[in-house]
């Protein structure tokens, strides 16, 4: 989606609300990515963050803060509840660091209006005062040193903490008032859905292997758990929305994949969740059916990186696999990272099929110094075995032509170029089509070619 972050200073560095932000779940803690929908111009007005780091265009609102603040959210390990703590102190100032005291707030949803270590006069009659808070507003008021307020300037007024925990909240499962000790050990009894898979990953450090369970949930069993949930997607998924898992109609129903960890009996914390959009296709060729719609993927950071968004993927496939009536499985809108995951996948999907009885393509495919474009019956044929998209089926070939494709042979790897061009010329036809001259239109070609395959050899982790 078109933002204001469309400035290349932007990233990968964060912005300066995401980081006032720091999550926990059990021992690990980690980052919010995404703040634009939580905070205006990813800036809680009024503050900057207790340390920051790179640039990002929000932190030329630094200029005008007063205060420094910074939230640690504890998730519980069901995810579906969470304790807030915010502090607040004021803007440590370069000239006046020397040997200071760090006086800060200490804010938690069950004492938003108490403050610890408030020894500071100045700061308790500012907290009293509710007319320090608000939007902007061209109304000066009483300025204290820290007000940044140069003449014939807009005060920029403090967020009152109130509002910064409602707006964290967008992003959060339900803020409990609960111990937060209690909060730590609020895993689920059991796991919501249905079993559909169980693995287990080496523990880290030389620990006991770790085991997690895939389940699959309808909307009866996941509803009310989901609504919780899902907030936190705001923080991950920079174009993230809520869905109702109850609101099945005639277009169509959904249902929820949830990956959980065991941690004992009848302890389980959630690691991630797909949301699967199942919607009939009565018209499809060749064949009619259920076409299953992956629309959001969300796993927590400190399970990234370990094989579980693969194991997700191949399980919902492994679904589409088992059932007579799904025909298909596509991605809404999918980010990069799950590009080239989903690409990974089919991939490996298709080579293993060529070691069965039922291979997705016909062997003139499959020798190695033979670079053919794959035929429209040939690709549909594929595309409803494996049930995905053509696009995909095409996509999959070419990682599997590429994967065997000698480095050193300049003329074989000409013929696989010529390959992927002749789709990718097709593919973008009306983005070439405004090219004035051949030369443009060559020109870019080339650069879509180089990138596509750069993005090949990362996925088959190639150098």
């Amino acid at each position: 989606m078109p933002t204001p972050e469309d400035d290349d200073t932007d990233e990968p560095q964060r912005s300066s609300s995401a980081e006032c932000i720091t999550l926990r779940i059990l021992s690990h803690k980690f980052e919010a990515e995404y703040t634009h929908q939580c905070f205006d111009g990813e800036w809680i007005r009024g503050y900057q963050p207790y340390h920051v780091h790179g640039t990002h265009k929000s932190h030329a609102n630094h200029a005008v803060a007063s205060h420094e603040v910074h939230a640690m959210v504890t998730l519980s390990p069901s995810c579906d509840s969470c304790h807030v703590e915010l502090s607040i102190r004021r803007k440590q100032k370069e000239q006046a660091v020397e040997n200071r005291p760090k006086r800060r707030k200490l804010i938690t949803v069950e004492e938003n209006s108490t403050f610890e270590d408030s020894n500071d006069e100045e700061d308790e009659d500012e907290y009293q005062d509710d007319d320090e808070y608000g939007d902007e507003s061209t109304n000066r008021g009483s300025e204290t040193e820290d007000d940044h307020s140069d003449a014939g300037t807009t005060r920029h007024r403090r967020m009152h903490p109130d509002e910064i925990l409602e707006r964290l909240g967008r992003a959060l499962p339900k803020i409990c008032t609960n111990n937060k000790t209690l909060i730590e050990d609020d895993h689920l009894r059991k796991p919501i859905g249905k079993i559909v898979k169980t693995y287990t990953r080496p523990g880290k450090d030389g620990a006991a292997d770790e085991e997690f369970i895939l389940t699959l949930a309808d909307s009866d069993e996941a509803a009310d758990y989901h609504e919780q949930v899902q907030n936190l997607a705001l923080f991950f998924i920079e174009s993230a929305d809520g869905v109702s898992l109850k609101q099945n109609n005639a277009g169509g129903y959904w249902k929820a994949m949830y990956l959980f960890q065991k941690r004992g009996t009848r302890r389980y914390a959630l690691c991630g969740y797909l949301t699967l959009f199942h919607f009939s296709s009565p018209f499809r060729k060749p064949k009619p059916g259920i076409i299953v719609r992956v629309c959001q993927a969300l796993l927590l950071p400190p399970y990234q990186r370990r094989g579980h968004g693969k194991a997700m993927l191949r399980a919902v496939h492994d679904m589409a696999e088992e059932s007579d009536d799904i025909v298909e499985i596509n991605v809404e809108d999918p980010a990069p990272g799950f590009i080239a995951l989903r690409n990974r996948v089919d991939y490996e999907l298709l080579a293993e099929s060529l070691e069965t009885d039922e291979p997705w393509l016909p062997p003139k495919y499959l020798k190695k110094t033979g670079f053919p474009t794959l035929a429209d019956k040939d690709t549909t044929l594929a595309a409803t075995m494996g049930r995905i998209t053509t696009k995909q089926v095409q996509i999959a070939y070419e990682l599997f032509k590429l994967q065997d494709l000698p480095t050193d042979n300049a003329d074989l790897g000409k013929q696989y170029r010529l390959m992927v061009k002749k789709r990718l010329l097709k593919l973008h036809r009306e983005q070439l089509s405004v090219c004035k001259t051949k030369e443009e239109r060559q020109i870019l070609l080339a650069e879509i070619w180089r990138e596509v395959f750069r993005d090949y050899n990362a996925v088959l982790k190639k150098k």
